[in-house]
């Protein structure tokens, strides 16, 4: 018998993608820490995704109160600080209530 060369014992990259493909290298390729860690890996993006968008939806609608509650603050300080005309048809009568000075 003749003894098989030493090129014949390495396989060629070929081979060894061939002899892979067969051996079911796909299925082989996620054990089960690589599945654990994807699941985890999924579940926390997941979950600072939700986190993020409720953060932003509702901070857009609580500023949005808020400028509503300023521009009801400044249309109120604007109507106090506009001088109503019955009070200064009225000022000679309070004046003469209060009395002399």
């Amino acid at each position: 018998m003749k003894a098989p060369s030493l090129l014949q014992t390495v396989p060629s990259p070929l081979r060894w993608v061939r002899s892979r493909l067969r051996g079911g290298l796909l299925q082989k390729t996620f054990g089960l820490k690589a599945k654990i860690t994807l699941l985890i890996l999924l579940n926390v993006t997941g979950v600072l995704f939700v986190a993020s968008y409720l953060d932003f939806q509702l901070s857009k609608k609580a500023q949005i109160g808020l400028f509503l509650d300023r521009n009801l603050y400044i249309a109120k300080q604007i109507d106090v600080s506009v001088p109503d005309e019955r009070i200064f048809q009225n000022l000679p009568h309070i004046r003469d209530e209060a009395g002399p000075a």
